[in-house]
């Protein structure tokens, strides 16, 4: 996974000598083919994002934002969290969990 963005949230393990500095190439095919408006498109269940423009692509998330469907029942928190925060900030993810929690109990 290059660039900036993912090197300085691997780079603190990367230099502790714990893992190989190297990934499957071939799972790029997978992830650069990957399609999901479509999917987007028809959403009929209660949906749920948390995104913000500190996250990744937010462009494409609001891509997918604009294709659900105005008759699904949705919610969006867009914020300044770091899109990496979620991965181990324990504030972003008691955020994050709350809104979940909150959200999913209603709907």
């Amino acid at each position: 996974m290059p660039g900036d963005f993912v090197w300085v949230w691997y780079q603190p393990w990367a230099d502790r000598g714990i893992w190989e500095n190297t990934y499957a190439v071939m799972s790029d095919a997978d992830l650069l083919d990957y399609e999901s408006i479509s999917a987007a498109d028809q959403l009929e269940v209660p949906w749920l994002m948390i995104h913000g423009d500190n996250c990744f692509i937010p462009d494409a998330a609001r891509r997918h934002m604009s294709a659900v469907p105005v008759e699904t029942k949705t919610k969006t928190v867009w914020d300044e969290t770091p899109h990496l925060a979620y991965y181990d900030q324990p504030d972003a993810i008691a955020r994050a969990t709350a809104e979940v929690l909150d959200w999913f109990g209603k709907a």
